[in-house]
């Protein structure tokens, strides 16, 4: 289908509020993504604290483990390759968006807008929330 670009301003002119909304709800959905990404992370223990040193918790990536005697946690490649293709999902989420956003022409392409906007919001809200109660769970209790 040939992209016409009168439809294409009739139909963006007759929903402008409802397109700006739908822009709202995906930079809400980035931001609760990386709020997600930010709450969750890889902890790491030193296998041998020095005397007098305090056993903790750390954030760190593979190669500064190894170097600083850190033990990694036994599934680090699974979580790893979680959030990269997290990072893949929503890349694929968003470009779809914008590609749909800049060639919106008919009203089943402003429907299919609004349900991949539904679906991201419901994705990232769930998360977010879900590592959020966590953490207040854990700031509560320890």
């Amino acid at each position: 289908m040939k992209f016409d670009k009168d439809k294409h301003k009739l139909i963006v002119g007759e929903n402008n509020r409802l397109i700006y909304f739908l822009d709202i709800l995906i930079i809400m959905c980035i931001l609760m993504h990386f709020g997600a990404i930010s709450l969750t992370n890889m902890m790491a223990v030193k296998e041998m604290p020095k005397e007098g040193v305090k056993m903790g918790l750390l954030e760190v990536n593979p190669l500064t483990a190894k170097v600083e005697g850190l033990k990694l946690h036994p599934e680090y490649k699974q979580i790893i390759f979680s959030i990269l293709s997290r990072f893949g999902f929503y890349f694929i989420s968003v470009g779809g968006y914008f590609y749909l956003r800049l060639t919106l022409q008919t009203r089943t392409d402003l429907y299919i807008l609004c349900v991949l906007t539904g679906v991201m919001l419901m994705i990232t809200g769930m998360d977010f929330f879900n590592n959020l109660g966590y953490l207040i769970g854990y700031k509560l209790y320890n």
